[in-house]
């Protein structure tokens, strides 16, 4: 029984984050090549995919839930650019 939840919970959190990866990457091709302006899905896909990977009942899964983190372009590499924005801006004021 305990499986069976562990595997339903972390394949949600997989499907989510799958979705949620391919969203920005689509929003972020449509900034780049098409000139339009959208949202990203901040943060959800890669922490879903990073709990659905420490999750997955498969021995050696939690070593690779750092990955999501960096594929979502709405979760670290957004942010470090935010960060360097920031401070960027701090610097030339």
């Amino acid at each position: 029984m305990k499986t069976t939840v562990l595997w339903a919970t972390s394949s949600l959190l997989l499907l989510f984050s799958a979705f949620a990866i391919l969203a920005n990457a689509r929003i972020i091709f449509r900034w780049i090549v098409r000139k339009e302006k959208s949202s990203l899905i901040l943060i959800m896909g890669g922490l879903c995919g990073a709990l659905g990977l420490l999750l997955t009942p498969v021995r050696g899964s939690a070593r690779w839930s750092w990955i999501p983190l960096i594929l979502d372009y709405g979760c670290l590499p957004s942010l470090l650019i935010m960060m360097w924005l920031l401070l960027k801006n701090k610097n030339t004021h």
